[in-house]
């Protein structure tokens, strides 16, 4: 699956430090499978790793939404 593949690439990149690159990955995957919270999750912390709280905190807003199951 190809939302499984653009995760990997993105935890990887956050393990590396490389935070925009985690950004990109995870947008990637998010654009064609949403429902995975902790994908969410891991946009938050590369997003917060760069500096940009503001789209951290839209990203954390959502994945809540996603446990309720």
């Amino acid at each position: 699956m190809e939302a499984e593949r653009f995760y990997k690439e993105a935890q990887v990149a956050e393990t590396a430090g490389d935070y925009q690159r985690c950004i990109e990955s995870a947008g990637s995957a998010l654009g064609v499978g949403t429902g995975l919270a902790g994908l969410w999750q891991l946009r938050a912390r590369c997003a917060l790793a760069i500096g940009d709280s503001e789209g951290a905190v839209g990203d954390l807003t959502y994945s809540p939404f996603l446990n309720l199951g």
